[in-house]
């Protein structure tokens, strides 16, 4: 028997309820194998009593030698490439990995270079289906796209993200929208506590509050929904988020945030504002994100101390890839920006 553990953290002292739960051992012949969404630090114990078996959720992820097995079961013919590139776009999740290798054409090579065209569009459509068939999350379905937009997301940045959806609203204001709502409130707030029962975000708790982040490749499909259906909400979304970053002290984010949007000049300016902060105070995450060799040299021309700076950061990363060091771990000597 396969039993899955869900919301364990909305469970009060999960470990101890857990193991009370399976106490007592299965009946002869059977066996229990337990897994969980999110993989537990005290799950291993689990392990320790008769006729019970800890799997942890990455053991039910696919491998690119099972791909390969299932393009044979299909007629899809593949070079020796196809099936990790399939498992990297996929993440290597169930759902997604068939409705990837669905997509491809049968009867034909599954060329590598052709899977960026045929990959994308199939993600965003299981992206999609998850949403739309979630009453909560299809309601605010404008919000979700945008919150792809952030990393990771918060109660504020959901807020922020409503109200340029449209999407806020008083609960008096549609008492047919509460009162279909699981949450029983049109707080945009609410819909995060559905994200994570819905297989798109894993909610975690941080020191300044409970967080949510979505897999790489949910996140990607969000932002190129949002980029396809809603561009305007998605360009004045991302203003927003660099007004919040700024005014609440972390303009590592806002960097990030323009550099994501393409913002070259945004991004330029929020340099030239913070540059102390970003490369003294900030500086681990600053260099880890290589934001500053995001943004192309010539927009950089007029600006010789940010230049000077691009010059040392792409020195460090190349010194780093060639010794397999950790980025960020000695800040270099700041160029005086005019």
């Amino acid at each position: 028997m396969l039993l899955i553990l869900d919301d364990l953290h909305l469970v009060p002292q999960a470990s101890s309820r857990v193991e009370e739960l399976l106490a007592n051992p299965p009946s002869a012949g059977l066996r229990i194998i337990v897994t969980t969404h999110v993989d537990e630090g005290w799950s291993g114990r689990l392990t320790r009593a008769p006729g019970r078996r800890y799997v942890p959720p990455s053991a039910f992820q696919v491998e690119s030698t099972d791909i390969a097995d299932l393009l044979r079961s299909m007629r899809i013919e593949h070079d020796i490439r196809t099936p990790d590139l399939i498992r990297n776009f996929s993440g290597g999740l169930c759902t997604l990995t068939r409705t990837v290798c669905e997509a491809l054409p049968v009867g034909e090579f599954a060329e590598p270079r052709h899977l960026a065209t045929y990959i994308p569009p199939m993600i965003d459509t299981e992206v999609e289906r998850v949403i739309t068939s979630d009453p909560d999350l299809a309601a605010r379905r404008v919000t979700v796209l945008l919150s792809g937009a952030v990393q990771p997301l918060t109660r504020e940045t959901i807020a922020l993200a409503a109200g340029v959806a449209g999407e806020e609203q008083d609960q008096d204001d549609d008492d047919n929208t509460a009162s279909t709502s699981r949450s029983g409130s049109s707080d945009p707030v609410s819909l995060l506590e559905f994200l994570e029962p819905a297989g798109l975000a894993q909610a975690t708790e941080d020191p300044t509050g409970r967080q949510w982040t979505y897999p790489d490749l949910v996140r990607d499909s969000l932002v190129r929904m949002a980029g396809r259906d809603n561009p305007d909400e998605l360009a004045e979304y991302r203003n927003r988020l660099i007004e919040f970053w700024l005014s609440t002290d972390r303009p590592s984010e806002a960097l990030k945030t323009a550099v994501a949007a393409g913002a070259w000049n945004q991004a330029v300016d929020i340099l030239s504002a913070h540059i102390t902060t970003l490369f003294a105070r900030d500086f681990a995450t600053a260099a880890h994100d290589n934001l500053l060799l995001e943004i192309p040299e010539e927009v950089l021309a007029d600006h010789p101390g940010l230049t000077k700076l691009r010059a040392v950061q792409s020195r460090l990363e190349k010194a780093r890839l060639n010794t397999g060091a950790s980025p960020g771990v000695w800040p270099p000597r700041i160029p005086p920006h005019r």
